[in-house]
């Protein structure tokens, strides 16, 4: 094993090509993947250890295996290395069997079999090699003589599941959410068709097939106009009254609380920037710049600070679910009602 190392240290380079390839030694290119080939042989550290490419060295190695495929299927076939068994009847094999049984129990007998046949082992072809399929090849044909069939095998069960009932859902188009408003459109015959064809008799209405469809309505931009009525005392020109204005989140604002909801959800909810916003509302009709967008959604902010603060209370987790009751009325109800303080927060 040293010399053979020894001798693989050093791979010989023949010549060296214009495309900087090397030609290598085929003597010792050949020790060098016959040394690859030994058991327990490292391929990268003998490539590393050589100076040779590891994938190079891989590719020599295929190329010898190859050639010895080739080599082996040429050479004439060897002889089987068992012995071949002659049927007879059960009786006669069963003796042969018992009488085999005794000559290999002894020590000197299993030596002398067990000797030669490691050093065939060691020593023979690979092509020669006993496979696993030989193994106990005269017990396994002794047996069958023996009980004059082919021995019985174990049939393998598989292992079976039991699924439970389940219920499945039935297929078909989702239903629509009957929380939502419907319009009903009536489709009627007209009087010419409403009359029996087999006695002439008037058809009576005896129910209806419904079928929904989804719509939309577009978004409308429309311009809501106040009038603050103005009252005056006919007789002189000082009792002058006029009703006053509607609290409002941004006093003298263009834009309702209902314009401002839909400009902050459609910019925090939905992820549209402001001047997309602006070119929706000029789509239907509604001329507003950015910044007049820019500056409505500020004063929105500042109006919610009061929610924004009890949401950052001191000790209260980010992840807390928080809650609020408002309360709804006309606008004719009392004022406590409508006071700030209804807001609650928890």
């Amino acid at each position: 094993m040293t010399e053979q190392h020894s001798e693989t240290s050093c791979l010989k380079v023949v010549t060296v090509g214009k495309d900087g390839k090397r030609r290598f030694d085929r003597r010792t290119k050949q020790r060098l993947v016959e040394a690859c080939l030994e058991p327990g042989a490292s391929v990268a550290g003998l490539a590393l250890r050589r100076g040779v490419n590891a994938n190079l060295l891989h590719k020599w190695i295929k190329l010898h295996q190859q050639r010895l495929a080739v080599a082996s299927r040429q050479s004439p076939t060897a002889e089987p290395a068992f012995v071949p068994v002659v049927r007879a009847s059960s009786e006669q094999a069963l003796v042969e069997l018992e009488r085999e049984s005794a000559m290999c129990s002894s020590p000197e007998t299993t030596a002398s079999i067990a000797t030669p046949s490691i050093s065939a082992r060691a020593s023979a072809a690979k092509s020669e090699v006993r496979g696993p399929e030989q193994r106990d090849l005269f017990l396994n044909e002794a047996e069958a003589l023996a009980t004059g069939c082919e021995p019985a095998q174990e049939t393998e069960v598989e292992p079976s599941i039991e699924v439970g009932a389940h219920e499945r859902k039935k297929r078909g188009r989702k239903p629509l959410d009957p929380m939502l408003p419907r319009e009903i459109v009536r489709h009627e015959l007209p009087e010419s068709e409403r009359v029996c064809a087999h006695d002439g008799h008037a058809l009576v209405e005896i129910g209806a097939d419904i079928s929904e469809q989804l719509d939309i309505v577009p978004q409308q931009v429309r311009v809501i106009q106040h009038q603050r009525i103005k009252y005056a005392c006919p007789c002189c020109n000082l009792g002058i009254k006029v009703t006053p204005a509607p609290a409002r989140i941004i006093p003298k604002g263009l834009l309702t609380e209902s314009a401002l909801a839909w400009v902050v959800v459609s910019k925090f909810a939905d992820a549209l920037p402001l001047y997309r916003i602006a070119a929706l509302l000029h789509r239907f009709g509604g001329d507003l710049s950015r910044g007049t967008l820019a500056a409505s959604v500020g004063r929105v902010g500042t109006a919610v600070q009061p929610l924004v603060q009890v949401l950052k209370e001191p000790g209260r987790a980010a992840q807390r679910k928080s809650y609020m009751w408002a309360q709804m009325s006309r606008v004719d109800a009392p004022d406590d009602l409508m006071h700030p303080g209804a807001l609650d927060l928890a």
